[in-house]
Order: C-alpha cells, then sequence, then structure tokens
C-alpha cells in the first residue's frame, strides 16, 4: 500500500473512531473501536476507549495497555515506539511526542516513551521524546513532562516536576471506568445539573 493510501486509509478508521466515541460513553468496550486500532497497526488489548478528535501519527508505534482511556481532542506523535500501560487515565487535550530535533543541526530524532500503570494525566499534559513514567503516576493539568518521573509521585508544572509521594497500598483497587462505567453516567449527569 503506497504511503499516501496508507494515510488516508488510517484518517478513515481514526474518524470512525471519533464518530464512535461521540455516542458511547468512557468505560464502554467497543469492538469497532477495538477492530479499527487493530487495524490501523496499534498493537492493543481489550478495552481501550479513545475519546472524540483524537489522533494517533505512525499507529504502528503505539502499544496501548489493558483498560487505557484517552480524553478527547488528544495526539499521540509516535515517530519512536510509544508504550501506556494497563488503567491509564487521560483528560482531555493530552499531547505526547516521541518525536525530537537537534538543537544545534535541527535534523529530526526521535526517543521511545513509556508510560507505566495507573498512571492518570490532568486536561492538556504534554509528554516529550525520551521520557519515561513509572506506575501509580499522577501528573497535574498544564504540566509539560521533559524529564522522566519515578514509580508513586504527583507531578506537575512546567517542566514537570515530582512533588509529593503517592502511597497506595492497594493499587489494585484503583477504580477504573471500565470498572465502573456508571460512575461516568453519575458525573455526567452532574455536570448537566451544573450547567443548567
Amino acid at each position: 500500500m503506497g504511503l499516501s493510501l496508507r494515510i488516508a486509509y488510517e484518517a478513515l478508521l481514526q474518524s470512525l473512531i471519533s464518530l464512535e466515541a461521540s455516542v458511547s460513553t468512557p468505560g464502554s468496550g467497543s469492538y469497532l473501536r477495538l477492530v479499527c486500532l487493530r487495524v490501523m497497526g496499534v498493537t492493543v488489548d481489550s478495552p481501550v476507549w479513545v475519546g472524540q478528535d483524537t489522533w494517533i501519527l505512525n499507529p504502528r508505534n503505539l502499544t496501548l495497555g489493558c483498560k487505557v482511556c484517552i480524553g478527547e481532542s488528544s495526539k499521540i506523535v509516535c515517530p519512536a515506539p510509544v508504550s501506556i500501560g494497563d488503567n491509564f487515565l487521560s483528560a482531555s487535550g493530552l499531547y505526547i511526542n516521541s518525536g525530537s530535533h537537534d538543537i544545534e543541526t535541527l535534523r529530526s530524532n526521535s526517543s521511545s516513551i513509556s508510560i507505566g500503570k495507573r498512571v492518570w494525566c490532568g486536561m492538556r499534559v504534554t509528554i516529550c521524546s525520551g521520557v519515561c513514567i513509572g506506575d501509580d503516576v499522577v501528573i497535574g493539568a498544564g504540566s509539560l513532562v521533559t524529564k522522566s518521573i519515578p514509580s508513586g509521585y504527583i507531578a506537575y508544572g512546567v517542566p514537570a516536576k515530582p512533588i509529593r509521594k503517592i502511597e497506595r497500598n492497594h493499587p489494585e483497587n484503583i477504580i477504573i471506568a471500565f470498572n465502573h462505567p456508571s460512575l461516568w453516567k453519575i458525573a455526567k449527569s452532574k455536570i448537566l445539573q451544573k450547567k443548567s
């Protein structure tokens, strides 16, 4: 398959995923979404949820663990491998880019990104090339992650820095939307109540 045909094909599949996200809720494990991601070349366990208007560039370099929720309007750019662990949750506007440029020659280069299990990213988090994020990490809204973050920390800021240790005695009990889809319905009804 030629490059331009492959790009058009991937754009069509991503549009299908976005359309499906507009009529589903986080926590729903859609077979259509899973098939589209796998046909695009994403290595994916089931189930995952990808929000509306989310785009993946070079999807063959993306690996998603089980119970991954990526918020709407997110962008994942993968010139180098990007791996996202189980029970990952992000708000809208997540931006992950494993590409970069040499500051002297401006030649493009890339380094892989690894995100551990049970990581939560707030709204508009940016994760840059070469970063490794450990397990049980919370990244605050608007943060720019340029350096690795060890397991078990809350990190935030520009650039993001580990600020406080998280003590999770039973990380297997972390509530993820896939375990409790009714939580999304409750949250949505509260948001609608506030708007009226």
